[in-house]
């Protein structure tokens, strides 16, 4: 089977998103003779990039508080859509799939504009709540006029698409009540992401490469620089544990207050923050794990430190409650418990164990790459619905 895989991702963005979670999926595929075509931010054409200046200026124009950042992924995801449904027309692939409903809705506009039929295609739900109330409550607020815009485009492609795929049950129930439809939609199916293990690395070793003492006790959070992590929180946590503790921000983005929020409360020199391509090393030499987003619809940070067998807690924000309460500590949504908690597992060794202890049969609730491409190629090429 012929079939594009479309995104708005590029570059860096791969390290932590679709394209992580993608590659052993895909890998198994191109082993059974499938051609996969990706289509990402990297490979737009001047017919693409054009569309995709015109749809920012829109963006802005229609919604002058929406962040300049958040419009441009935005436009590109649309451009990236458009892109396919052009490609899709020459090329003849036999099913889209798309990272987002943006670039969905970009796919399907654009086939109506040039009066074809698309073959089956859909989209890949990653936040929690719809995309729509995502921007609004994490990047927005959205001006009303935009927000209706948007809640209307990703309705309508919620629809119009042969597939939806969410990480979890709670996260599409929450997507339908964003968007006014019943749970559950016939298109709409809940599909986690496959097993990915870590990098068998000892963890001795590991400690030695980082010239770690063995009185050194290493947190480890993993995401993007982003308000929504809340880094900042683990940051003046870090403040009230002891010398030995150190913090260690693996991810990309603008590490200027996190920077100065650390010196400020004299924490710096126990700070390091850097991106990375493989998180094993950190896995493996790290003492415990900590999510405190303030939302995720799967958090494959979260499923790789369980994965590797680290003491977990994980803010209980999003789907986290469905798919880590049985191996990791919840924290408070709020994050209220954080530096109490925190600190006794730090400081306790035997609680460390014991929370290490819960992480075991994580893997067993996730599907292997085999099992998520045999899904896949259903949708793909499965009866549809009327």
């Amino acid at each position: 089977m012929k079939f594009a895989v479309v995104t708005r991702e590029c570059g860096g963005d791969r390290r932590y998103g679709m394209g992580r979670s993608w590659a052993s999926t895909a890998t198994v595929l191109e082993s059974r003779g499938h051609e996969i075509h990706r289509i990402d931010g990297d490979t737009l054409d001047d017919i693409a990039r054009a569309e995709e200046k015109r749809v920012l200026q829109r963006l802005l124009k229609r919604g002058p508080s929406l962040d300049a950042t958040t419009a441009a992924v935005l436009a590109r995801a649309w451009a990236a859509g458009t892109l396919a449904a052009r490609r899709t027309v020459n090329e003849g692939f036999a099913a889209v799939d798309c990272h987002d409903f943006m670039c969905a809705a970009g796919l399907s506009f654009e086939a109506i504009r040039l009066g074809v039929e698309l073959p089956p295609f859909g989209y890949h739900q990653h936040s929690f709540n719809a995309s729509w109330r995502a921007l609004h409550e994490l990047y927005g607020p959205l001006d009303e006029t935009l927000r209706k815009t948007l809640w209307r485009l990703e309705r309508r492609t919620s629809r119009a698409a042969k597939w939806v795929i969410f990480p979890a049950s709670s996260a599409a129930a929450q997507c339908a009540l964003d968007l006014g439809l019943d749970v559950p939609q016939d298109n709409w199916r809940v599909l986690r992401h496959p097993v990915i293990l870590p990098t068998p690395i000892a963890r001795g070793e590991a400690r030695r490469v980082f010239e770690l003492s063995p009185s050194a006790i290493v947190v480890l959070g993993v995401g993007q620089f982003v308000p929504i992590k809340r880094f900042d929180e683990l940051i003046r946590s870090l403040s009230t544990l002891p010398d030995t503790c150190r913090l260690w921000l693996l991810g990309e983005g603008d590490q200027a207050s996190l920077a100065k929020l650390a010196h400020q409360l004299g924490v710096a020199e126990r700070v390091s923050m850097q991106a990375v391509d493989d998180v094993s090393p950190w896995l493996a030499a790290a003492d415990v794990y900590v999510s405190t987003s303030q939302t995720e619809a799967f958090g494959m940070a979260n499923a790789e430190a369980t994965l590797a067998g680290l003491p977990c807690l994980i803010a209980a924000t999003g789907a986290a409650k469905e798919l880590f309460s049985s191996h990791a500590l919840l924290l408070a949504p709020d994050l209220s418990d954080l530096k109490t908690q925190l600190r006794r597992i730090v400081l306790d060794p035997v609680a460390r164990a014991e929370l290490a202890a819960r992480t075991r049969g994580f893997s067993q609730s996730l599907p292997t790459a085999e099992a998520v491409a045999d899904r896949l190629v259903s949708l793909f090429s499965g009866p549809q619905r009327a």
